[in-house]
């Protein structure tokens, strides 16, 4: 009974959703540019943080230069160097990796990095709600709420998120692929298993599992039926 009065309240107000949402993503974004991004000073350049050498090499690339060519007095060292940052560090990341962080790469180093640690943060998200769609019957968004929770004080996941890697971009993709493949949408599932290449040395084990997956639903499928 509870469960059909959240879906009537919620579609009486769905117009609320979006307000809500806009301010959710305000807050958060506010909270990790006063308190996340200042916890490692990500808003400089520094080894071991991923972020800085997806962001520099980007912003080489926009300036017409190689992002491989890291000497001192090149592009991709001076623009290293001008936010402020003190350890030195390359870019060996495949070519292609750089396409998502183009359109970023046009703000400053710190805007950047708290729109990236949003968008890691809703991508998290969102593959939480595909495995859970994927393991549940009935979807309940209760356990949105703890799984977010559980995910969230995971010093793993913090560690990432100061890190500014591409993990939870990649868990993404996998829960994303996952959910569409079982749901038999394979050219969808395809198309964000596609993303995991962003690793190259995450391909040769997850897509193995994944491919898995359609043959998997099936067996449950009959299963159910017998």
């Amino acid at each position: 009974m509870s469960q059909f009065k959240f879906s009537i309240k919620t579609r009486n107000n769905r117009w609320l959703v979006i307000p809500i949402l806009l301010v959710s993503l305000a807050l958060l974004a506010w909270s990790d540019a006063n308190f996340i991004v200042p916890l490692k000073n990500l808003s400089e350049t520094s080894k071991g943080n991923d972020f800085g050498v997806f962001w520099t090499a980007s912003r080489t690339i926009w300036q017409g230069e190689n992002p491989y060519d890291s000497g001192q007095g090149g592009i991709f060292y001076n623009i290293w160097m001008g936010t402020g940052g003190t350890t030195y560090d390359v870019f060996i990341s495949p070519y292609y990796l750089t396409a998502i962080f183009m359109p970023l790469a046009v703000f400053p180093l710190g805007i950047s990095v708290t729109l990236w640690l949003l968008l890691s943060q809703l991508l998290m998200a969102s593959a939480l709600v595909f495995i859970l769609k994927s393991s549940q019957p009935e979807y309940n968004p209760l356990w949105l709420l703890q799984g977010l929770g559980i995910i969230l004080i995971w010093r793993y996941t913090f560690l990432v998120m100061m890190g500014g890697n591409i993990s939870l971009l990649l868990l993404f993709a996998m829960a994303t692929s996952y959910y569409f493949s079982f749901n038999k949408r394979p050219f969808t599932a395809g198309l964000f298993c596609g993303l995991l290449i962003l690793k190259p040395q995450t391909v040769f084990l997850i897509v193995p599992l994944l491919l898995l997956v359609p043959s998997s639903s099936q067996n449950r499928k009959g299963k159910r039926l017998a």
